[in-house]
């Protein structure tokens, strides 16, 4: 019997396991991790996860010209998505809003 794929993981793209982001999964799961150190962790964990997300988006090349006048081979997004803005900046704020409460 053939293996059948799941197809509701079709899509599902996981971090690539650097040693950066062991170390922070192990910071997150360390039982010796104080409260400041986890919510620490758990940020470094979303905002890797928003970035994969964004990286996920269709992109095209993209040339413009710098301050020096050279001209740069970048990307741009192919068309513009509702949410990446809000996403970035709900992160952001989320971010400076925790550095308060603390």
């Amino acid at each position: 019997m053939a293996a059948q794929t799941n197809t509701a993981l079709q899509n599902v793209v996981e971090l690539t396991q650097t040693p950066f982001v062991k170390q922070i999964f192990t910071q997150l799961r360390s039982q010796k991790s104080d409260g400041p150190a986890f919510v620490q962790s758990a940020n470094s964990i979303a905002r890797l996860v928003l970035a994969e997300a964004i990286n996920q988006l269709p992109y095209e090349d993209d040339e413009v010209i710098t301050p020096t006048d050279e001209t740069y081979a970048g990307k741009k997004l192919q068309r513009k998505v509702c949410g990446v803005r809000y996403a970035i900046s709900i992160a952001r704020k989320r971010s400076e809003f925790q550095g308060h409460a603390r």
